[in-house]
């Protein structure tokens, strides 16, 4: 089934496509109008309600609701299934001019190695590997094509426990598109495509104060403080890291 024209701007708003991706969108009562054909792999067809969905999906529904209220918000949820993580994000989009709701499903690949793995058990965010390799395709990318990202490195202190509620913060602040996960020493990074420098820093301020209204799900206060950085062209790995290093960081909530 070919992606329809009235939902391309959607989901590619939403997050970049990929092979492992399915997705599907729903009216305000939960029926789905339209599944990808990737979406018969998590046991979804169209033409079907919500409820009548596998039941890891379905138990869902309550939080899904939630988005309609607050159109703004993202919800991710990561599910362990056979061994299988699945990836869950949502959000309330518009198409033709009425609210949707979006659900991205994702599957990883078995991963021989813990350290491969492409979630952080404890937060669910990107593994640190998951967003080494992720960093280095779009450097390709950007090289290839007249395109940009930038790069935010976000350090939280003290670390809460546990620490699931830290993942969450960090997951309903970004966009879809972003990619955000554990850095390779310590913190967190964010990959934020089609991004300036400026955009980032903004990113990076606004985060801090989200940290203010999201301290009842905390068990205590947390102080944000976050580097950014522009990729060019001619970088590598090794190069924006070292560039991210020496950057000025910000502490914007102490």
């Amino acid at each position: 089934m070919p992606l329809p024209d009235t939902h391309k701007d959607a989901v590619l708003a939403m997050l970049m496509l990929a092979e492992d991706l399915a997705y599907l969108i729903a009216d305000s009562e939960f029926n789905i109008q339209f599944s990808s054909p990737e979406a018969a792999g998590y046991g979804v067809s169209t033409q079907r309600n919500l409820a009548q969905s596998p039941e890891w999906l379905a138990a869902l529904r309550p939080r899904l609701a939630k988005l309609f209220e607050r159109p703004s918000l993202l919800t991710h949820s990561t599910l362990d299934l056979d061994q299988h993580p699945i990836s869950i994000q949502a959000k309330v989009v518009t198409v033709e001019g009425v609210p949707r709701l979006l659900i991205l499903l994702r599957r990883s690949g078995e991963a021989s190695h813990l350290n491969l793995a492409s979630y952080h058990a404890a937060t669910g965010l990107y593994s640190a590997s998951f967003m080494e390799n992720k960093i280095d395709e779009e450097l390709e990318r950007i090289k290839r094509f007249p395109s940009l990202f930038s790069l935010l490195a976000i350090h939280i202190t003290p670390a809460p426990q546990p620490i699931t509620p830290l993942g969450d913060l960090l997951r309903i602040h970004f966009r879809a598109i972003d990619i955000v996960g554990h850095a390779p020493h310590e913190g967190f990074l964010a990959l934020l495509p089609g991004t300036t420098l400026d955009q980032a820093q903004l990113a990076g301020a606004r985060l801090a104060a989200l940290a203010e209204d999201f301290h009842f799900a905390l068990p205590a206060p947390i102080g944000v403080r976050y580097t950014a950085i522009e990729a060019i062209a001619t970088d590598t790995r090794a190069t924006l890291f070292a560039r991210l290093k020496q950057a000025e960081p910000i502490l914007a909530h102490p």
